[in-house]
């Protein structure tokens, strides 16, 4: 187990925030299209073709992309028109949130 740290947790910035979720949903997008694609191949060429097996192949790939684009909506930055960060979107990386599972 990792030691404690002495003292106040250093908090990040804007334009960090906004790396590191680019980051994110890039490793998210890959996991998801590197679960779909063989999901998806192994169906059509090991089972049969119902339309049973073609909804749920569906369904599974739409429920991957609303997860992703609901992530995808929640860390959006919001730009000024001068180009400069007004809010950098919720952070995907915070402690306890969606991007990290925590043991009590």
């Amino acid at each position: 187990m990792a030691p404690q740290q002495k003292g106040k947790q250093g908090t990040k910035g804007a334009k960090q925030i906004v790396e590191e979720n680019k980051t994110t949903l890039a490793f998210y997008r890959n996991m998801a299209i590197g679960c779909a694609v063989p999901a998806v191949l192994l169906s059509f060429l090991v089972f049969e073709i119902t339309k049973l097996t073609v909804f749920m192949l569906a369904l599974s790939l739409l429920t991957l992309g609303a997860a992703y684009q609901f992530m995808a909506f929640m860390s959006r930055a919001k730009y000024s028109e001068t180009g400069a960060l007004l809010d950098s979107g919720n952070d995907l990386n915070m402690e306890g949130g969606i991007a990290e599972y925590v043991l009590a």
